[in-house]
Formats: structure tokens, C-alpha cells, sequence
């Protein structure tokens, strides 16, 4: 049994808004809403919602009308999620866009009414001029002002008896969409222009045909000039990156480099601000961090300042941004700037040298110079916001009077470890006691003797160990057979009875050792052999008993044997992983196969209880696996 009259044919481009009216209207039905009630369709009632596929209205259209089914699905917004959320991607000329996008109002173009039907554009709030025809929308009823719910309207005709099919065409004048108030806050140039540049980009890219916009961009920057021109005037005393802080960040090219450009031409700084007293001049400005940090040129003293209290912090309810503000902010900002410039040297850079440059002509490094510097022993220095300037004179005085152990051992060619007790025998006199264990070793330069390097000689055939020959050649054996010392000398000791291998190693056992190692491998060796990782190998052959592997004090080493018995089975067997890779099937399906026996499997008993099942390489299976 039929449940409609009449099923309206979709005009060419027509919105399913529209189709929704008309079919309300020629079933004799109040509006949309009344309509899917009266018919008792089942199903969410949202205003989106009754626009895409997954509505049962669409259900009912195709069924009570077949031959215009697929008229229809070109018609209704497709939308790939069962359940509608605002995060909902809804497809428009196979281009998604969020379920918020769409309007609750009705915003017809007067034209395409004329037509006797209204296009998806019109449903769209990032959409004011009507793309087809270059005419601005009627965003109210033209007679009463009031803002229609298109499901609530009957036909296309207002509550108050106007019937929009009559209304008056307008011709095209573009208007600005957006008004320019401030730079700073909530509400400011940059969160509307870059929220009208995201409307923008997704309103082209559905509809690529939109009409110029030379006229708005002509609207916007007298704007821009007009606000920007206000607020120099009015916070005079503000520094010029307070104000190009927040038009850094709008994304727009064409009014960003715009903003910028006028602002470097018409900032010029006084020394109080004519906006309110002083002391009070700028708390209405609010600045996030990032504009703040901007503002200071420093991430790291923004949030010093705001870890001292110096700014009042508050968080936007509409947009959870957190602002900060300050009733003397220009004074803060200024003060900061001014810090940093003061401390930047502006001397010839031949006269001084930084932290790095003093720590290489010291012979010494950075941090046991700036321990030295704590301790007031180097003078004359400039202490910048970030840096240390040290003049080449005094760092020149300091040099011919002291020596650091770094030095020293450098000179020496001795580790630092050796410096105590090579200074204790040469009677070296300490030039500053060491009252923390960070503090260097700083010697007076006369009390070094002439004869330095002789008496280091001597120092040396007494203090610093010799090596001997077994511990050489065990080295070189283990460098040989690549293992580390500790496993050689085991082997060596456990093996093959070598009693002192540290002392003396035969060259039979040599050999023995280097045959033996040839043959036996570690499981790191064969897991680069077979292309695969070491977890593969433990898991599929130690942990299931597949081969028992020889341990040598920390290490697992395998026999000829084992080694072709891995290569082969790793040949011969696929995991369950790398069958889904190389087939580009699901682990679930092929786990699903393999458990209903359409494949040729092996299972493998883990010691722990576990299972692992392997898929045979055949050219059954390869065909299956290849099928799906």
C-alpha cells in the first residue's frame, strides 16, 4: 500500500531541502516535520539527518517512487556513518564537509525559487551569495524579518503569507561577510579572519565556480587600516611586536603581509599611551601566550612572568583560550625589551668572547666555566638575558696565571682520573679550594716545573699498568671471532681447560676456538642470515623446543645442523604475520581459515601452553590467499 500521492522529480541540481518541501507540499501536508510524523517514519528527525541516505524518508522516496531511485540518491547527501554526530563527514559533489556545516534556517537564492527549487549551496552556512546566479541570499523573510526552519515552512511560503517564489531579485553586491572590531581578544582580526579563510577554502572546494571577491578584500583591509590605525594611536607606547603578534598567526597571505607592511610603516613608539591613566593605559588588551611570547621574544620569559603573578589570567568561555592580561603591560614589555637589548654587546666582537669561545681558549668546557664565573673569580664580565660576554683581556690575564686539569691532561696526554695524583707527585699548588664536586681543578701555571714532561715520563713507567701479551692476543682473538672478552675468556677457560687465558693462549686452542666459532652461531648471526628478526627465532623454534641451543655464559649459540634446520623450516612455513603481509589479507581471516582447516597449517606447543600456528607454503594455499 502506497503511503504518498506524489513524488516529485529532482530538478537538475536541486537540494534534497527542497525536494523535502515540495514533496510535503504536493502530499497536502503543513511542512516537512508534519510529514515524516503523520507517516510515522522511524528513525533520528534531525534537520541533517533527513537530508542523507541513511534516513528512512529517502527509504520510503525510493520505494514509493522506483523508477526515480537513482534521481533521488544524485539528490540526498550521502553519509558513510550509521549514526550522525557534529564530527560526521556528509558528502556535496564527492567533497566531505562536517555535519555543522549545514544551515537549520531556510536561505534560498531568489532566483534559483524562480526555477522552483532551491540548490545545495544554499544549505551551507559558509555560503551567502548564490554561486549559480552571483545573488545574495534571503537570509530572513523579506516582509516579517523572521528566521524559517526549513522543516517547519509549508511549501515555500512564510508564517507571516509571503510566498519567497515572490520575492524581489536583488542585483549581485557583494557585502563583507566579517566586521573587524580589534587585534587582540576573543573576537579579534585573527580568529575571524582565519575562521573566514577555513570557511573559504571548503566553500571553493565544493564549489569551485564562486564569484570574485576583489570587492570584500577591498571591504576587509580599509578595516584593517581603520582598526589598526586606531589602536597605534591609543597604546602608543606599546612595542611593534604587541602589535604584530596576532597577525602573525592569520593564515591568509594576502591580509596578513598587508596587516604587517602597515604596521611597520606606521608604528612610531611614545613614551606613555593617550588610552586611560597610567598604570592603566592597556588592560584591554588580552594576548595568548604565543602573542606574548612574541611580544617579549622569549617563550622562556613569558613564562616567568606569568609564573611571578605579573599578569592576570583569564580563560574564554566560547572558545576555552586562555588569555593574559596586564594593567601596565606596555611598561612590562618594554622593560624586558629594553633588558635584552642593554644586554646584547654591541663592543667589537674582537674584545669579547661568549661562554663557548672562553670555555675552547681555556682548554676547559662550559660547565666548569660557569662554575668559575659563580664564584666571581673571572671579572668584568657582561651578564646578558641569555649569555656571558668575558673580555679577551681578562681571559688572557687568567690564562698566564692558571691552568685547568683539562689542560693539563691534554698537555700530559694523560685521562683527567691521573691529574690528582700526578699534581700530588709533582707538588702542584691548588689555586682555588674545591668546595663542590662540580667545581674544577684550577692549578697556579708556576707551579708547573720546567721539566714537565720528563717528570710525566717518569710518573707514567710507575703508575700506568702495562698490558701483557696473553691479554693482547686474547683482544685479537676476540675481535677475530667477534664476541666480547668476557664470552672468549669463558669459552677459553670452560671449554677447552685454558687455566690463565689472560696470560697465555696456545695457538692449537686458537684455532680449535676459531673452527669451533665458524660452525656455531649466535641466533642474533642467523636472524640477519634468514632476513628476520631474533623474536621470530626464539619464539618459533627456542620456546617450542623445535632446537636447544648451546648456552655460553650470557649467549645462545647454534649448531650446523640446527642452522639448516631453521633456514629450511623458515623456507618452508609462513607466520601467520607475514602471510597477511604478503598476501595483503587480514590476520583475522587468515587466522579464521587456517582454524577451519582450509588452509595447511602446523601447529607448534609454546612451553608456556600457547599455541602457534603456521601456514604451509603451498600452491594451495597460495591460491586461496590470492582469491580473497
Amino acid at each position: 500500500m502506497k503511503k504518498m500521492i506524489f513524488v516529485p522529480r529532482p530538478f537538475p541540481l536541486e537540494s534534497p531541502t527542497s525536494l523535502l518541501m515540495r514533496a510535503a507540499q504536493k502530499n497536502g501536508y503543513l511542512n516537512v516535520e508534519a510529514m515524516c510524523r503523520r507517516l510515522a517514519i522511524e528513525g533520528n528527525l534531525h534537520w541533517v539527518a533527513m537530508r542523507t541516505h541513511q534516513h528512512a524518508i529517502f527509504a520510503l522516496l525510493c520505494q514509493e517512487a522506483p523508477p526515480l531511485a537513482q534521481a533521488l540518491r544524485q539528490t540526498f547527501y550521502r553519509q558513510p556513518q550509521k549514526k550522525l554526530s557534529i564530527a560526521a563527514k556528509v558528502y556535496i559533489n564527492s567533497k566531505a564537509v562536517p555535519g555543522d556545516i549545514f544551515r537549520v534556517d531556510f536561505c534560498p537564492c531568489p532566483q534559483c525559487l524562480a526555477d522552483g527549487y532551491t540548490r545545495p549551496a544554499q544549505d551551507l552556512k559558509v555560503v551567502d551569495i548564490c554561486p549559480y546566479h552571483n545573488t545574495p541570499l534571503m537570509m530572513v523573510c523579506p516582509q516579517c524579518g523572521v528566521h524559517n526552519k526549513w522543516y517547519k515552512l509549508k511549501g515555500f511560503q512564510c508564517a507571516c503569507g509571503f510566498d519567497y517564489k515572490t520575492a524581489y531579485i536583488l542585483s549581485s553586491q557583494p557585502r563583507c561577510r566579517v566586521m573587524i572590531n580589534t587585534s587582540f581578544g576573543h573576537e579579534s582580526a585573527r580568529h575571524i579572519l582565519n575562521k573566514m579563510y577555513k570557511e573559504d577554502l571548503l566553500r571553493t572546494a565544493i564549489f569551485p565556480k564562486l564569484p570574485g571577491t576583489e570587492e570584500q578584500k577591498t571591504s576587509i583591509t580599509a578595516q584593517i587600516k581603520e582598526v589598526l590605525t586606531r589602536e597605534l594611536r591609543n597604546y602608543s607606547n606599546l612595542p611593534l611586536s604587541v602589535f604584530e603578534a596576532p597577525w602573525l598567526q592569520v593564515k591568509d597571505q594576502y591580509y596578513r603581509e598587508f596587516s604587517l607592511k602597515f604596521l611597520r610603516q606606521n608604528h612610531h613608539q611614545d613614551k606613555i599611551c593617550k588610552k586611560g591613566k597610567a598604570g592603566d593605559c592597556c588592560s584591554h588588551i588580552a594576548l595568548r601566550f604565543d602573542e606574548l611570547a612574541h611580544a617579549i621574544d622569549s617563550t622562556t620569559k613569558a613564562r616567568q612572568l606569568i609564573h611571578n603573578e605579573q599578569f592576570q589570567t583569564f580563560r574564554d568561555a566560547p572558545s576555552n583560550i586562555i588569555f593574559y592580561r596586564a594593567n601596565n603591560l606596555c611598561s612590562i614589555i618594554n622593560a624586558k625589551l629594553d633588558k635584552r637589548q642593554n644586554h646584547t654587546n654591541k663592543a667589537d666582537p674582537g674584545s669579547y668572547s661568549t661562554l663557548n669561545q672562553a670555555a675552547i681558549k681555556l682548554h676547559t668546557n662550559t660547565t666548569a666555566l660557569y662554575e668559575v664565573i659563580k664564584r666571581g673569580l673571572i671579572p668584568e664580565i657582561i651578564v646578558g638575558d641569555r649569555a656571558y660576554f668575558i673580555p679577551n683581556d681578562v681571559l688572557k690575564v687568567f690564562s698566564q696565571t692558571y691552568v685547568f686539569s683539562t689542560e693539563l691532561a691534554q698537555v700530559c696526554d694523560v685521562s683527567t682520573r691521573m691529574i690528582t695524583p700526578l699534581s700530588n707527585k709533582l707538588n702542584l699548588i691548588l689555586a682555588f679550594p674545591r668546595l663542590t664536586p662540580f667545581f674544577p681543578s684550577i692549578y697556579l701555571r708556576s707551579s708547573i716545573p720546567k721539566n714537565l714532561m720528563k717528570a710525566v715520563e717518569s710518573f707514567r713507567r710507575h703508575r700506568m699498568p702495562r698490558v701483557h701479551l696473553g691479554l693482547k692476543t686474547l683482544r685479537e682473538l676476540s675481535i677475530k671471532i667477534e664476541l666480547d672478552i668476557t664470552t672468549t675468556r669463558f669459552i677459553l677457560k670452560h671449554q677447552y681447560g685454558c687455566v690463565n687465558p689472560n696470560w697465555w693462549i696456545s695457538d692449537s686452542v686458537a684455532k680449535a676456538l676459531t673452527i669451533w666459532r665458524h660452525n656455531n652461531l649466535t641466533i642474533k648471526e642467523i636472524s640477519t642470515l634468514a632476513g628476520v628478526s631474533h623474536l621470530l627465532i626464539d619464539t618459533r623454534f627456542i620456546h617450542t623446543g623445535l632446537i636447544k641451543p648451546t648456552k655460553i655464559y650470557r649467549t645462545n649459540f647454534i649448531n650446523p645442523e640446527d642452522t639448516t634446520f631453521i633456514i629450511n623450516h623458515l623456507e618452508k612455513y609462513l607466520s601467520i604475520i607475514q602471510a597477511a603481509r604478503l598476501f595483503s589479507v587480514s590476520e583475522n581471516k587468515i587466522r579464521a581459515l587456517a582454524t577451519s582447516g582450509t588452509l595447511k597449517t602446523l601447529t607448534l606447543e609454546h612451553k608456556n601452553g600457547h599455541r602457534q600456528i603456521l601456514i604451509e607454503r603451498t600452491q594451495e594455499n597460495s591460491r586461496t590467499l590470492r582469491d580473497l
